[in-house]
C-alpha cells in the first residue's frame, strides 16, 4: 500500500515550468492554454505515485512531462489515426505537441523503478515520447 494519500483533486498547472510534487499524487493536473513551451518535471520515482495530465488549451505551444532522469519512462499512447506510439524505456519525456488538442490526456504511474504512461490524443501526432 502506498504511503501517499491519493485524491482526484484537479490542479491547474502554471503557464511556467514547474516541478510536480510527490504530495500531489492522485491529482488531475490541468495543462492550461500555454503562452510558450513548458516543461513539467515529475518527482523522483517512488512506488504508488500517480498523476493524470489533461490538456485544456488550444493547439499551439508544447507541454512536456519529463521524468527526473534518463530511461525512466515506458508506456503507450493511442494516436488519433488509430496508431500507437510506444516508449521503450530509453525515453525521458512525453510531450503534448503543438498539435495536441483540449481533452488529450495521459495517466502516469510509478512502480518505484519506472514511470509508466498510458494516454490518448485526438491528433495523429498530438503526443510523442522523447529520448
Amino acid at each position: 500500500m502506498s504511503v501517499y494519500v491519493q485524491t482526484n483533486l484537479p490542479i491547474l498547472l502554471p503557464d511556467a515550468a514547474a516541478n510536480i510534487n510527490a504530495t500531489d499524487t492522485g491529482k488531475v493536473l490541468i495543462i492550461p492554454n500555454l503562452n510558450a513551451d513548458r516543461t513539467y518535471t515529475l518527482p523522483a520515482v517512488a512506488a504508488g505515485l500517480h498523476y493524470k495530465f489533461i490538456k485544456t488549451g488550444a493547439a499551439g505551444n508544447i507541454g512536456t512531462v519529463a521524468g527526473p532522469g534518463a530511461g525512466l519512462i515506458k508506456g503507450v499512447v493511442l494516436l488519433g489515426n488509430g496508431n500507437v506510439d510506444v516508449a521503450d524505456g530509453n525515453d525521458v519525456s512525453i510531450t503534448f505537441t503543438a498539435n495536441s488538442l483540449a481533452g488529450d490526456s495521459i495517466d502516469v504511474y510509478c512502480n518505484g523503478t519506472n514511470w509508466t504512461v498510458t494516454g490518448y490524443t485526438q491528433h495523429d501526432t498530438g503526443l510523442a515520447f522523447s529520448a
